[in-house]
Formats: C-alpha cells, structure tokens, sequence
C-alpha cells in the first residue's frame, strides 16, 4: 500500500502524526487505508520528494531524482490531467449504460404488452372459430 510506503519512507510510524502532517483528519487517512486509496495531489504537495508517476501507479521509482524534478512534474500533470479526462469519460459511460438500461427496460416492457395483446387476440380467434 503506498500510504505504508510513503510513511515508513519519512519514518513516521502514527497515522496521526502523517495526518497532521498532511492538514487532514486522522479519520480521512483511515479511510483512505481501508479502501487502499488516497488524494494523490495532496501527497504530491506535501511530499515533494515522492515521484509523481509512482503516487499515481505505483510504479517506477519511489523518489524523484534531482534532473527529473521538473520533467516529474510535467509528467504528473500530464498523467493527473489524463487522469480526469478518463474519469470524466468513465462518467459519461455510466450515464450512457444508465441511458441504455432505461431504454432496454422499456422496450421489454413494450414486447412483453405486445406478448400480452397477440396472445389476446389469438385467443379471440380460437374462441371465435370454436363458437
């Protein structure tokens, strides 16, 4: 978990006291350990010396090396900027399989009322023809 790493990495072993040091509640550094998440931009910030792509992805190195610091920063706009534009997409997924799903419900509904009324009139015409 990168919250572990990054912790151990600065030697702090209290969430309390990375939570102070990140301006935030002890409460919210919990939770982002329980859903194994966290405010990449915040740890960027705080934590200058981490290199953005590893916050972001968990990979390449750990620390940012000293010619890289400005490129590190290009890159981590450039991924976190991709980073929204993705999760912008992802929404407007969601809307449309949302929108989908509406549509397929009342399509199903229309076929099983058209079930409903051939099975009506077939009946009809057994009954006429019998009687």
């Amino acid at each position: 978990m990168i919250i572990n790493e990054i912790m151990k990495h600065l030697g702090i072993k209290k969430n309390a006291d990375f939570a102070k040091m990140l301006g935030i509640t002890p409460q919210s550094l919990c939770n982002w350990k329980k859903r194994n998440t966290f405010n990449p931009e915040l740890i960027y910030t705080k934590c200058e010396i981490f290199n953005a792509e590893w916050l972001l992805t968990g990979e390449g190195e750990m620390l940012k090396k000293e010619e890289e610091k400005e490129t590190s920063e290009n890159k981590y706009i450039e991924v976190l900027e991709e980073n929204r534009k993705l999760h912008n997409r992802n929404n407007e997924l969601s809307a449309e399989v949302a929108r989908l799903t509406t549509e397929n419900l009342k399509q199903v509904g229309t076929i099983n009322q058209l079930t409903k009324e051939n099975v009506a009139l077939k009946n009809n015409e057994t009954n006429r023809k019998a009687g």
